[in-house]
């Protein structure tokens, strides 16, 4: 696990920014008129890059191994590189780069990325690996409370070209879209995430076909992103779109929240389909607003911002519903008397598991149903029984997101 964090955090160092850079790039080439249009295309780019990504990652976990999750991105990175080099030529400013280099603000990233870390890990780990009151999670919650204000004194009055500048601190608007970044990527990730995780162990869907559905929702985010993207350069309103989008989005969480093992594919794909429209209303015109409404030299450095309050918004969203899903599933099995009496069966065989770890205590049912001392009716009213109490349980823990 400590390899897997340390890789994923040096990945991020590296990736990290790509979209915002994205994004970055666009506003400095395009007037403001035909911003939004290009602005659709990228959007709608990285909504096929997200339909294909869970097509690709589940056929290769499903016949090979889920290591070529990461080692087909060697070969992508390489061409997308190629790509940079050979075609993106951006029109350079003539400046003086050892000044840049000297006033960059490197104690202030430093403190930054740290802090984030600090952040991060026990948001991603807590509630599972380590307790949510374990002194590991106390201990860098409050260091990652630190280090941020650390990091503001910094930049108002240490660093001579802060990386976020006050003048951001101070902006209404900028501060409002961070936060709408914020709680867009929470209900988008924590979508994703739980909609496959129902799907996998309700209905038994294979990693292949979990991104089908994934796709689905995809597909009619590139469609409205596209669409939003046209009606924005030509009539220079979002306003509406902001206030449809989270209203479907409350429709579609509303039915997925009732999702039972009996819900057919028809239902799942359509349910899917109109979360699909409300993040095409949402996603993609955070950062054309956004960009409409700062000066220009404020654009990189609030893009970034905006980008980056998404990805904290999502690993918060899915650590905090997780958290709320296995609580609620202890509860809902309480009286569960089968389930608990085949988990003692377990235990002093020496499983060691318990309701909340629910994937792994499933999979050892299935085994037992087919070879096991313990009867298979038991062992069958317990599987039912846990998918009972999951059930239950999602309803609550998915809803809690429109809290």
């Amino acid at each position: 696990m400590e390899v897997l964090i340390l890789s994923r955090a040096i990945a991020g160092v590296g990736g990290g920014g790509l979209i915002s850079l994205s994004y970055i790039v666009v506003a400095d080439i395009t007037s403001v008129k035909e911003r939004a249009k290009y602005m659709a295309g990228l959007g709608a780019m990285v909504g096929s890059g997200n339909m294909l990504g869970p097509l690709i990652g589940g056929a290769l976990t499903d016949k090979l191994t889920w290591r070529w999750c990461f080692y087909i991105n060697l070969p992508v990175g390489a061409i997308t590189f190629l790509f940079f080099v050979l075609f993106c030529n951006i029109p350079r400013k003539a400046v003086n780069t050892w000044e840049t280099v000297k006033n960059v603000d490197l104690l202030g990233s430093f403190v930054l990325l740290v802090s984030l870390m600090a952040f991060n890990i026990p948001i991603l780990l807590g509630g599972t690996t380590w307790a949510w009151n374990s002194p590991q999670v106390i201990v860098l919650l409050v260091l990652s409370a630190i280090g941020l204000s650390l990091f503001v004194y910094i930049e108002f009055r240490v660093a001579v070209d802060p990386v976020v500048p006050p003048p951001i601190w101070r902006s209404p608007f900028i501060m409002a879209m961070a936060g709408i970044s914020f709680f867009v990527g929470g209900g988008i990730q924590s979508c994703f995430m739980y909609i496959s995780l129902f799907l996998e162990f309700i209905d038994g869907y294979n990693a292949i076909q979990v991104g089908g559905i994934n796709a689905v929702v995809c597909t009619f985010y590139i469609i409205v992103t596209v669409a939003s993207g046209i009606v924005l350069s030509k009539k220079g309103h979002y306003i509406s779109f902001f206030i449809v989008g989270p209203l479907v989005w409350i429709a579609g969480n509303i039915w997925i929240a009732n999702f039972t093992k009996d819900s057919g594919l028809n239902q799942i794909i359509t349910s899917c389909a109109v979360l699909g429209l409300a993040i095409g209303c949402m996603v993609q015109l955070r950062i054309s607003a956004l960009q409409l409404g700062v000066e220009k030299e404020l654009i990189p450095i609030a893009t970034g911002i905006c980008t980056s309050a998404m990805s904290i918004g999502a690993n918060v969203a899915v650590s905090v519903i997780g958290t709320i899903l296995n609580n609620l599933l202890i509860t809902k099995t309480d009286g569960a008397i089968e389930l608990h009496a085949v988990i003692d069966a377990l235990n002093s065989n020496g499983h060691q598991v318990n309701v909340s770890q629910y994937i792994t205590l499933s999979k050892l049912l299935q085994i037992l149903a087919i070879s096991s001392e313990i009867p298979k009716d038991l062992i069958l009213t317990a599987a039912d029984q846990l998918k009972r109490g999951f059930n239950d349980a999602f309803k609550v823990a998915f809803l809690s997101q429109l809290a």
